[in-house]
């Protein structure tokens, strides 16, 4: 085996120079004017609103810009990870931007049960956003490890246990799918039809809410890694991809007329990275055709998800179809309301949880709560006690990355510590190589793990992790155990 030796590019030295000087600049004048807004309260800052909003613009210009300096791709699973990452904490911003406006938007509704937010809690709001995610891609721009000036060399016996890899990932996947699939089915036919008559939001609030059995549950959490690990382990076969395609197309449908909010659509866009990575390259033509399709689809989903509440019917679907609101537009307000928690922290007070660091909590619940409640440690989840207890709403308000890093350390802490997460999370789900026959295993962790962490720019980190656990981990772990014991493999 040839050893490779690391550099950093000159290329690689830049950008991660000028994105470390932008972050701290920006930092410090975030510092400034957060401190200047607090003094200053009562007046208006809408002019502001509107030149912050235009900074969200050039903000993710730079993201994608700077990601592509560095790695060379502009699609990537980093790249999926930040396009929702700001359209959920700036969606609203990023349609302010070119002067797009909706009656309920942000401002000019009430916040919750705590009445109309202040312009200033607006400019803070989308300040403390905007610093988050800068300083989180500053941490994944110094996640990413030297370039090889020499290629590495594989010896034969290195190419076999590779083999092995696929082999192990492909069995383990495929006995799995013959529980995982039918008991994911089953779930979705059950909220399908708890849906159709109660409405969608009976599936989580009233007597049909967490009514379902929870090993299936648990169980429904590997039916899209064991999916990748069919298209993974199988080398793309033909018929194996047929059959997953067929079978997520299902799942997707269910969802939809169930009355899903769409977090199916990040799976989907991982699977034509994993296409366009792996298998076939995408083309213009090609990307055209999705785009008109997704169009299409966007139309499907926002008539579907504007009934979720009152129950669906045929007459009811037709007529929010003819809706003039079932555009792309009220897809990303809607998303972009998840950065309303953050407001909260920003107008009542960023310390406001009783229970301590919920990122201590779940680390301590990512496999159970039993493990709190074994330990006697008065504590309740973060979901639950923002929306039910604090709010004293019946549905969920939702969190986010940024409000939960801001109620654990606070509006001068808060961007240190989503630098931080920015690192690992970037380590976790990048993949330096377009050949998954390399490193198979890599791979394979890469992608479920992202699949898990996209969810944590809407969620809090108790529930991601306790996803990622029974997704990523449980499943990773069996491959390895089942190769060594089918290859006696040892390192």
């Amino acid at each position: 085996m040839q050893y490779r030796f690391k550099y950093y590019s000159i290329r690689e030295m830049i950008v991660k120079v000028i994105t470390a000087f932008t972050t701290v600049l920006f930092f410090l004048i975030y510092v400034v004017s957060y401190q200047h807004i607090d003094k200053n309260p009562a007046v208006d800052y809408h002019i502001f609103q509107y030149i912050l909003s235009l900074l969200g613009i050039v903000l993710g210009i730079f993201v994608f810009i700077s990601w592509h300096q560095l790695t060379n791709k502009f699609f990537s699973l980093y790249t999926i990870f930040m396009l929702f990452l700001f359209l959920f904490n700036y969606g609203h911003s990023l349609m302010w931007a070119f002067g797009i406006h909706q009656d309920d938007e942000i401002g000019q509704s009430t916040l919750f049960t705590l009445g109309m937010p202040k312009s200033a809690d607006i400019v803070k709001t989308q300040m403390i956003v905007l610093i988050g995610i800068l300083a989180f891609h500053c941490g994944a721009i110094f996640c990413n490890k030297p370039k090889s000036k020499q290629k590495r060399t594989l010896s034969n016996t290195n190419v076999l246990f590779d083999d092995r890899s696929l082999n192990s990932i492909y069995d383990v996947c495929l006995m799995l799918s013959f529980f995982v699939i039918p008991i994911t089915f089953y779930n979705s036919f059950y909220n399908l039809s708890v849906a159709l008559r109660f409405g969608y939001s009976s599936l989580y609030y009233g007597d049909y809410a967490n009514s379902g059995i929870t090993p299936f549950v648990l169980i429904s959490m590997m039916f899209f890694p064991c999916l990748v690990g069919l298209l993974l382990g199988s080398k793309y076969n033909k018929n194996v991809k047929f059959i997953v395609y067929f079978t997520f197309a299902v799942y997707v449908l269910l969802g939809i007329i169930t009355g899903d909010r769409g977090e199916w659509i990040y799976k989907l866009l991982i699977l034509v990275w994993m296409s366009h990575t792996f298998n076939k390259k995408l083309t213009f033509k090609s990307i055209i055709k999705y785009v008109l399709l997704g169009i299409g689809f966007l139309y499907l989903v926002s008539a579907v998800v504007s009934l979720r509440n009152t129950g669906i019917t045929f007459d009811g679907f037709i007529e929010s179809l003819s809706s003039d609101n079932n555009l792309l537009v009220s897809t990303v307000f809607e998303m972009g309301l998840s950065m309303r928690p953050t407001m909260v922290l920003v107008r009542d007070g960023w310390d406001i949880f009783p229970y301590g660091n919920t990122y201590i909590f779940s680390m301590l619940g990512m496999v159970s709560e039993r493990l709190i409640s074994i330990l006697d440690i008065p504590y309740v989840t973060l979901s639950s006690w923002f929306s039910q207890t604090y709010l004293g709403i019946s549905y969920g308000a939702g969190f986010s990355i940024i409000a939960e890093a801001l109620l654990n350390f606070g509006p001068y802490v808060a961007p240190l510590f989503l630098f931080l997460l920015g690192y690992i999370i970037t380590s976790a789900i990048y993949v330096d190589t377009v050949n998954f026959r390399e490193k198979p295993l890599r791979v394979f962790f890469a992608i479920t793990t992202a699949s898990v962490c996209i969810s944590i720019v809407r969620n809090t980190m108790q529930g991601t992790l306790k996803s990622w656990f029974y997704t990523t981990l449980i499943i990773y772990f069996l491959v390895l155990f089942y190769r060594s014991i089918k290859y006696n493999y040892r390192k």
